[in-house]
């Protein structure tokens, strides 16, 4: 794509001298078939309204493809007008530039690089962070199954298994404990019932 300018003059009825900008692009073959391709010719570059500088004057502007396609004329009134209309003429072309790249690669994809201190190194896809993150879980889970085996090991209590037969308190004494079976209180020797819990040792 190629921007042509073409600036004019001509006298006024009443002296003076009139100024006349005319913007025009020349597309390529490919271009062109991009813009016929997906009706980019209705679609509308810059429309503000923009004051120009060191002058309290302001234009509106309007400013498609279709347009600069075909050829655009702008009127002005002197040097300064000329300047504000060209500047944004550029800004309209620089738009349309980025519509006909945008245009020209749908259906492929772009990779986009953000620089930073974590970006260097081998990329990885979306399987590799599954992976990752299914080794982490199966971790979390095995350390949770070993905590609760851990808690399942209740030496006193009443969850605790009982010895109920008739030489259960000789044993426990001839074994030497000096604790209730049940709760963990102390006992004396020879001690049949728990003072703590009452129940038979």
């Amino acid at each position: 794509m190629k921007l042509l300018l073409v600036r004019d003059q001509a006298s006024g009825l009443l002296g003076g001298v009139k100024f006349k900008l005319r913007a025009q692009v020349r597309l390529t073959k490919r271009e062109a078939d991009l813009v016929r391709k997906y009706r980019a010719h209705r679609e509308v570059l810059l429309q503000r309204q923009t004051k120009i500088p060191f002058t309290n004057k302001s234009i509106l502007l309007n400013i498609g493809i279709s347009g600069l396609i075909n050829g655009q004329e702008f009127k002005c009134k002197d040097i300064a007008d000329i300047l504000e209309y060209e500047r944004n003429v550029k800004e309209a072309c620089d738009t349309f530039r980025r519509y006909l790249d945008v245009m020209s690669t749908f259906g492929g994809e772009e990779i986009v690089n953000y620089a930073g201190a974590e970006s260097e190194g081998e990329d990885v896809g979306p399987d590799a962070l599954a992976d990752e993150q299914s080794v982490d879980e199966q971790s979390s889970s095995a350390s949770i199954t070993e905590t609760s085996d851990e808690d399942d090991d209740i030496p006193f209590g009443d969850g605790a298994e009982t010895d109920s037969s008739p030489n259960a308190a000789n044993r426990r004494v001839n074994e030497g404990l000096d604790f209730c079976y049940h709760c963990g209180a102390a006992v004396v020797d020879n001690q049949q019932t728990c003072s703590e819990c009452h129940k038979s040792l």
